[in-house]
């Protein structure tokens, strides 16, 4: 495996899952209460759920269980994702930290001026920093990297 690559994949997502969190848990909330609805429409019939060849609330009792499960399943594994990305960077100094997130997680249109600037650095002494900073955060994250 590039260990390198999914570290970049890992930082440049990592925004991206963070508000991912809150939307899955608000569709969790939504799928919850349309099943409710739903029961309540007569879907269940004597506590279990009959398959109907014309498709109705039955299906959709089914659908809504199997998307909710999927949700929780994906909610899971984001969270574990993301705990396991603060370590990585907690791992880091603070500025190898603000350039990984400067490179990957917040990228502006001109986050290199912004960054040679913030940390007194020339482009190439940059770029030696976010390689050092990668390096770091892929062994913190893997153990191990492919240099």
């Amino acid at each position: 495996m590039k260990w390198t690559q999914a570290a970049v994949q890992d930082l440049e997502t990592y925004a991206c899952m963070e508000q991912s969190l809150e939307n899955m848990d608000e569709r969790i909330r939504a799928l919850s209460l349309m099943y409710e609805s739903l029961q309540l429409g007569g879907g269940l019939h004597g506590g279990e759920i009959k398959k109907s060849p014309s498709g109705g609330a039955e299906d959709r009792l089914l659908d809504n269980i199997v998307e909710r499960q999927r949700l929780e399943l994906n909610l899971h594994s984001t969270r574990r994702l993301l705990k396991l990305i603060r370590r990585g960077l907690n791992a880091l100094s603070e500025d190898e930290k603000q350039v990984l997130e400067s490179f990957y997680i917040r990228r502006t249109s001109d986050y290199i001026d912004r960054l040679s600037e913030t940390l007194c650095c020339e482009r190439p002494t940059l770029y030696r920093l976010k390689d050092r900073a990668l390096y770091n955060f892929t062994r913190a994250m893997y153990g191990i990297t492919e240099y």
